[in-house]
């Protein structure tokens, strides 16, 4: 049997952050893959990051769970990319 794995996971509400969510899993090896533009983003983000494509690849999962929620209970994301940029809504389909 695997070790398990800590899964963290940082949310914020109305702007104010809270401090990192840590579940303990039991750890399940996937293979995935990947296209071209999300193999090129998955080592994008391990380079800006600093994390292992492994935890880019859980965080990643996080994020999109709670888009999906947000989305099934009728919910909205919001991303502002920068201090200049207009807001824009984050939809997965």
């Amino acid at each position: 049997m695997s070790a398990p794995a800590i899964d963290t996971l940082s949310t914020a509400t109305a702007g104010k952050p809270e401090a990192p969510v840590k579940h303990s899993r039991v750890a399940e090896r996937v293979t995935v893959n990947l296209s071209d533009k999300s193999s090129l983003a998955l080592s994008r983000l391990a380079a800006l990051t600093g994390d292992t494509k492994t935890d880019a690849i859980n965080k990643a999962l996080q994020v999109y769970a709670l888009i999906q929620d947000a989305q099934s209970n009728d919910g909205e994301v919001w991303l502002k990319e920068s201090a200049k940029s207009d807001l824009s809504r984050i939809r997965f389909y």
